[in-house]
């Protein structure tokens, strides 16, 4: 901590950390460690600017906090301010409430509570720079809404899903199981993995930007390019996939994944991988859809509104490939005429497996070029 506020008068006051486990105050001495993610109290005599240097990306570690039921203290992870609904989205359902302290006027700043609208909304921002109070149900882990390759996706793997079961428009008609797929999916990662939840979106909750570049308006860094994992269940095409709303779709030529963390995306849908370097490395201007992703498993035929997810999940676990995963789950539900298609950025991600579960190809071995690997697969009667 030395390093950091050495040059701050405190006016012989104690610098403080909250201990959201014992509900305690810690006083810090010179030579504590301050970390990421974590929040302090310090008594300043005067206004002071503080400095900061950051390692090379290659050489930073990875970072979360955890914290507990009750009251805990948060430093705001990154350079530019987001909403509170964002940064604390690995957080889930477990939060209620986050509060920031105003040192011009020595007073709270207006709270913000989860789910709310208006004055107390989730959507106003968090800063940088800033610590701040938030309430927990729960204990849970805050991981950085941050989506770099960041050499460290062992550390704390990410995973995210979306579906859509109904419709707003009658040319598409509802479906069961994509939710269930979906949730499947994504609470066997989470419970029986250990990886960390990011989003599970369904419905109305699930918006364009959510799959698509920033070229195209779109904010695909904290969400689908923002996990190491995705599964996507919705009705599909060799172009696209269908929201919920009357806007009707997000394209895959408008997508650019890989190029922040995202390295397997899984499109449970109808024909989403039947076009291959028409769609998913159309040619410029346009940014290539797989630009860095390892893997994209969907289907070249019609799907089936059936529930694969935890099926998918366990294989993954259980250290099957990525590829072997994917057709072997869907083989438990499909039958033929049902075919499947695994795109690859290189013959070598054949053999990669999610973290944790085998061996994955470095993303620095990756080279992004016009073409892509295909593996096909007929399920069984």
């Amino acid at each position: 901590m030395q390093a950091i506020f050495a040059g701050v008068d405190t006016a012989g006051h104690s610098v403080f950390r909250y201990n959201g486990s014992s509900d305690q105050w810690e006083s810090m001495s010179a030579q504590d460690e301050f970390r990421p993610l974590e929040g302090i109290w310090i008594y300043a005599n005067g206004s002071y600017q503080i400095p900061l240097y950051f390692k090379p990306t290659q050489e930073q570690t990875g970072v979360t906090n955890h914290l507990y039921s009750g009251w805990n203290v948060v430093g705001f992870y990154g350079l530019s301010q987001e909403s509170a609904r964002d940064t604390l989205i690995s957080l889930r359902n477990a939060w209620v409430t986050v509060q920031g302290y105003d040192a011009e006027t020595q007073g709270y700043e207006v709270s913000m509570i989860r789910g709310a609208t208006g004055s107390h909304s989730d959507r106003r921002l968090m800063f940088p720079g800033k610590a701040y109070w938030v309430s927990m149900t729960e204990e849970a882990t805050l991981v950085p809404l941050k989506a770099t390759k960041d050499y460290h996706d062992l550390d704390y793997p990410q995973v995210g899903v979306t579906w859509v079961d109904n419709y707003d428009f009658n040319w598409q008609h509802p479906l069961s199981q994509s939710s269930n797929t979906s949730r499947g999916f994504y609470n066997t990662l989470v419970v029986e993995g250990g990886w960390i939840p990011m989003f599970e979106y369904g419905d109305h909750e699930v918006f364009r930007g959510l799959f698509t570049s920033s070229e195209w308006g779109g904010e695909d860094w904290k969400y689908i390019d923002g996990v190491d994992v995705a599964l996507v269940a919705s009705h599909g095409s060799a172009s696209a996939m269908a929201l919920s709303d009357v806007l009707g779709t997000f394209h895959f030529v408008d997508c650019s994944w890989g190029d922040n963390d995202l390295e397997w995306i899984f499109l449970h849908g109808c024909h989403t991988t039947n076009a291959t370097e028409t769609v998913f490395k159309c040619p410029p201007p346009r940014t290539y859809t797989m630009n860095g992703v390892h893997l994209v498993c969907g289907f070249e035929t019609e799907g089936w509104d059936v529930n694969d997810g935890e099926n998918l999940a366990t294989l993954l676990l259980n250290g099957e490939t990525v590829i072997d995963a994917w057709f072997n789950a869907t083989d438990m539900t499909h039958g033929p005429p049902v075919r499947l298609r695994v795109l690859g950025e290189s013959k070598d991600c054949e053999n990669d497996h999610i973290w944790g579960s085998g061996s994955v190809e470095s993303d620095e071995d990756l080279y992004v070029d016009p073409y892509v690997y295909q593996w096909q697969y007929t399920c069984l009667p």
